[in-house]
């Protein structure tokens, strides 16, 4: 337990330095793309087959890197598509401690899977904007989930616009060590709006009167989406 403690103070620590740099004049970090943390975010693909309500995975993602040391050694498959990427962790009798009979029922189960896309300081590498896919309550339902910094201003929540359609609001709904998160379904109009875009910009308050747009790019979208679908049948 103190381990998690001090695990969970450091997170919170590299994730409040984000909204740090912005508040400082004349700094602006270059934030770009990064491949996705695979480790920490294998928990929201296991949490995700457990197909509970939205809060579920919000709640997973509090605990993704607090648990995530335990799962160094499971069995994760990744695959890209253009500028997302799918993760997909395998079923690992060993890693349950299922018997003979329990791991061929697992081998022929859906996979736990996820597609995200990632933002990243360039010159740190730390995370300050996370985009996730996985699978909803309701069975062939999909949600989003927004994980952003800590210290950021909250009350306004986050305005999300694919290239030129009207903005939608997202409500925050939990925030962690880890930062703060916010979740939307995956159906109708913003998920065609995904499937047919070519950007999706956040925009997220550093302060009352300070926002900040952060860009997405919709560029394999589809495909992952997709894929995501195909596995998670």
């Amino acid at each position: 337990m103190p381990a998690l403690i001090v695990l969970f103070q450091w997170v919170g620590f590299q994730m409040k330095a984000y909204a740090l740099f912005l508040r400082m004049s004349g700094h602006v970090p270059r934030i770009g793309r990064a491949p996705a943390d695979h480790v920490a975010m294998r928990v929201i693909a296991r949490c995700a087959a457990i197909r509970v309500a939205l809060a579920a995975p919000l709640l997973c993602l509090a605990v993704a890197v607090a648990v995530a040391p335990d799962m160094a050694q499971a069995s994760v498959e990744t695959r890209r598509f253009d500028d997302w990427e799918l993760v997909c962790r395998a079923a690992d009798a060993q890693d349950s401690g299922a018997d003979a009979d329990e791991a061929s029922q697992a081998q022929g189960a859906s996979q736990d899977c996820r597609i995200s896309q990632r933002l990243a300081v360039a010159e740190s590498g730390q995370t300050v904007f996370l985009l996730t896919g996985l699978p909803g309550d309701a069975p062939g339902s999909y949600v989003a989930i927004v994980s952003v910094p800590l210290r950021g201003y909250l009350a306004p929540g986050i305005e999300l616009r694919v290239d030129e359609r009207a903005p939608v609001g997202i409500l925050y709904e939990t925030c962690d060590p880890s930062g703060c998160h916010a979740g939307f379904p995956l159906e109708g109009e913003i998920l065609q709006a995904f499937r047919a875009g070519l950007r999706a910009r956040f925009r997220v308050w550093t302060a009352r009167d300070e926002p900040v747009d952060l860009d997405i790019s919709l560029i394999g979208f589809t495909a992952a989406f997709e894929a995501l679908r195909e596995r998670s049948s």
